[in-house]
């Protein structure tokens, strides 16, 4: 039998609905564009954990690591994400990992 994964994700003051495709600090709503929502989904999956550029290429934009070559798409995302985190009153929530990846920590 298949494991349900969990509809809400909390770390600190945000929670996630991955079902309604909602996400808020408290109870201030995001106003987060697909790829945002997915990269905030996806590091919420496993906080605490750095998550590699290269998972994040393969997991959120659905394209071969090896095969993508450098983007800075996911900085830019990454940046806009911690942007509307920190008008939200989060801003310390989303962390960058130099020369790994991004992790979601409180």
């Amino acid at each position: 039998m298949a494991q349900q994964r969990p509809r809400l994700l909390r770390i600190g003051p945000l929670t996630i609905d991955r079902d309604a495709r909602t996400a808020c600090v408290g109870e201030q709503p995001l106003q987060l564009t697909r790829l945002e929502f997915d990269l905030l989904q996806t590091l919420a999956r496993q906080p605490h954990k750095a998550v590699s550029r290269a998972e994040l290429t393969r997991d959120v934009w659905g394209y071969d690591p090896a095969a993508a070559g450098p983007s800075r798409t996911i900085d830019a995302t990454a940046r806009r994400l911690r942007k509307k985190l920190a008008q939200a009153g989060a801003e310390a929530i989303l962390h960058s990992i130099r020369g790994v990846g991004w992790r979601l920590a409180h």
